[in-house]
């Protein structure tokens, strides 16, 4: 239920052309992962810690890990930068709200699929 009202908002947002970077921060999230936990201290992981995720996801998918790794890297500096960026991509791999809401998944089990989580978020961009 609450991805389709947010994607109904965004598809309103876009009929009615007011394509803006903030235009996913008015939507109401009352439970989604879309804004950023508050205080909005990434969670920094060590250089073991990343690499067990981006093999996992990796080999899950088959996805070299050395992509997701790039990519990790590219997107947020390894959690150190993320977002909102000015294009409104949030989180650890820098998902666009909209493909947050098709391809994002709970990889650490805890019931919420969270772009702010390195492993939801690492999982995800495998898929």
């Amino acid at each position: 239920m609450r991805r389709l009202v947010l994607l109904a908002a965004v598809a309103a947002a876009l009929v009615a052309g007011t394509a803006r970077a903030d235009v996913f921060e008015v939507v109401p999230t009352t439970s989604t992962a879309l804004v950023p936990p508050a205080p909005a201290m990434p969670e920094q992981l060590d250089e073991a810690q990343l690499l067990g995720l981006w093999q996992g996801a990796g080999a899950q998918y088959g996805v070299p890990w050395q992509v997701l790794a790039a990519i990790n890297k590219v997107e947020s500096n390894f959690g150190r930068n993320m977002g909102p960026s000015s294009a409104g991509a949030v989180g650890w791999m820098q998902f666009m709200p909209a493909t947050w809401m098709e391809y994002g998944i709970d990889a650490n089990g805890d019931g919420i699929a969270d772009p702010w989580n390195p492993a939801d978020a690492i999982y995800s961009a495998g898929r």
